[in-house]
């Protein structure tokens, strides 16, 4: 399962699919989430955050957007330890296929095809949390 008290990072550029995320999080039970509209804004409160103690433990990070892509955020993501235990779903079109691969070679524990439903957010949490936990467990 997931743990609804996590801290989670809505990116999106298009303030309706933030509000639509952030609306289905919230029927999950979750509480805490922080929302910015491009990746480099994400960077700033991921980085910043971590310097000051505070942690997020999801990510949702849109495919495309005005500045630093998705896969852009997630590649410097990928490059700095302290965010190894970071879940990210990454979110895009169903056309947006090789991007979802890209993601997922980058380090995305899952693609959320959207518009997605509560019920596929559902999952693609437990799936992300499953392979987040895997790795902890790994590496320990």
């Amino acid at each position: 399962m997931f743990d609804s008290s996590a801290r989670v990072l809505v990116v999106d550029d298009t303030q309706m699919l933030r509000e639509i995320l952030v609306k289905q999080l919230r029927e999950l039970g979750f509480s805490a989430f922080v929302e910015v509209d491009d990746g480099e804004k994400a960077w700033t409160v991921l980085d910043h955050g971590a310097g000051q103690g505070i942690h997020f433990d999801i990510l949702l990070v849109d495919s495309t957007m005005k500045k630093m892509h998705g896969v852009d955020l997630i590649r410097k993501l990928k490059q700095d330890s302290k965010f190894s235990s970071l879940a990210i779903v990454f979110v895009a079109s169903v056309s947006e296929k090789s991007l979802h691969d890209e993601a997922l070679q980058l380090g995305a524990h899952s693609v959320l095809i959207r518009p997605g439903t509560v019920l596929q957010l559902k999952h693609k949490l437990v799936e992300t949390f499953a392979k987040v936990s895997e790795k902890k467990v790994a590496s320990a």
